[in-house]
């Protein structure tokens, strides 16, 4: 019976629109009333407490990626200057510092880069390490040499790397 009423909804579809723009005008106090219900309300919260931090935190991972790709102009975004593609580590740095200074972090960042806001002329792509030592070089001078080293190794191999670093999960 289900599958009968989807292919006739499927094959009606004009009929079904001008139907439903028929009943939300007739309707329309109805249905903003239950908006305002507290059942409504009630179910909204439920959701929230649900499933909210974790919609919001894969939402905000897909923005800082997307962010991040149109600052560096590449679709797998990399650190300019040890070239570390691992986006866990990839942070979107200032060149000039002053990013605290500016009114737009984290999410607000992402959504002014994505929307065109906010330019990208002044904005590169560091990971932690060299974001940390770019601000040493501009605030104190101070001049480091970094080269990233994990690209080069397999997981089999990282694997070897930490059983004889650590033993088997016991320091030694």
């Amino acid at each position: 019976m289900k599958e009968k009423a989807t292919k006739w909804r499927e094959s009606n579809k004009e009929q079904v629109r001008l139907y439903q723009k028929e009943y939300r005008i007739k309707n329309r106090e109805k249905l903003m009333a239950y908006d305002l219900t507290e059942k409504h309300k009630n179910h909204r919260k439920l959701w929230w407490v649900r499933n909210g931090k974790q919609y919001c935190v894969a939402r905000n991972k897909k923005k800082h990626f997307l962010a991040m790709q149109i600052v560096s102009n590449q679709k797998v975004p990399e650190c300019c200057r040890c070239g570390c593609k691992d986006s866990r580590a990839l942070e979107i740095n200032h060149k000039n510092l002053g990013g605290r200074k500016e009114n737009l972090r984290g999410r607000l960042l992402y959504d002014a880069i994505i929307s065109g806001k906010r330019k990208t002329d002044d904005l590169e792509i560091t990971c932690r390490v060299c974001n940390a030592a770019h601000y040493l070089e501009k605030k104190f001078d101070i001049h480091y040499d970094i080269t990233f080293k994990g690209l080069g190794l397999s997981q089999k191999e990282r694997a070897v790397v930490r059983r004889e670093m650590f033993g088997n999960g016991k320091f030694q």
